[in-house]
């Protein structure tokens, strides 16, 4: 009778630290759980205004992914988001009145709908970034008369259909004779709404 009583304690015990392991496993975030510098929000679904933000680093030529559900329609936008070489220049094009108060950084950008609704047109334009120089200060300008002049090679900020492609160049305004660092890409519209990303690019 002991022996039984002994072997069935063992069992219970055993049963016991499997179910703990198991437990442990799950709060540690398990196989469903997404890394902190993951690059992607897909394994835990889109982004939303009810997600917290946080910041990734991406380096320059590496494809992120732009993974939000809008906030009125419920649409899912996914997006693949590369930017490559840069360089700045004084002018967008030979009429541009700004050209001797302001520099462009000039951003070759190629977007993929890798989704299966279409994506609007706001995933990524100039707005969506702030530039810095090499000791952390925003030489990013706002202009509204820069958005009249449209070089044929500018990045067209459109709604793409699932496997649709676009690329061109932005051209983020900075302060005059400046030289940028880092860029930041925001995909929200409010850069400060604590739902935001930031992807953190390094350009030196």
């Amino acid at each position: 009778m002991k022996k039984m009583m002994i072997f069935c304690l063992t069992i219970m015990l055993v049963l016991t630290a499997c179910s703990s392991s198991n437990d442990n496993s799950t709060a540690n975030g398990g196989s469903a759980a997404t890394s902190k510098n993951s690059k992607s929000s897909s394994a835990s679904g889109p982004a939303t205004h009810e997600t917290e933000g946080k910041v990734y680093d991406v380096a320059l030529g590496e494809t992120f992914l732009y993974h939000r559900q809008g906030a009125m329609n419920n649409v899912i936008n996914k997006v693949e988001i590369t930017l490559t070489d840069y360089k700045v220049i004084k002018e967008k094009a030979p009429d541009d009145t700004l050209a001797d108060r302001v520099d462009y950084l000039k951003l070759n950008t190629k977007v993929e709908n890798v989704g299966d609704e279409t994506s609007h047109d706001m995933v990524i334009y100039t707005g969506s970034f702030d530039v810095f120089d090499a000791n952390g200060k925003e030489i990013s300008v706002t202009t509204l008369t820069t958005q009249i002049i449209e070089p044929e090679d500018e990045f067209d900020a459109v709604e793409l259909r699932p496997g649709g492609k676009n690329e061109g160049y932005l051209y983020i305004t900075i302060d005059e004779g400046t030289e940028p660092a880092e860029i930041i890409y925001y995909d929200a519209s409010v850069k400060s709404a604590p739902y935001a990303n930031q992807y953190v690019i390094k350009l030196k």
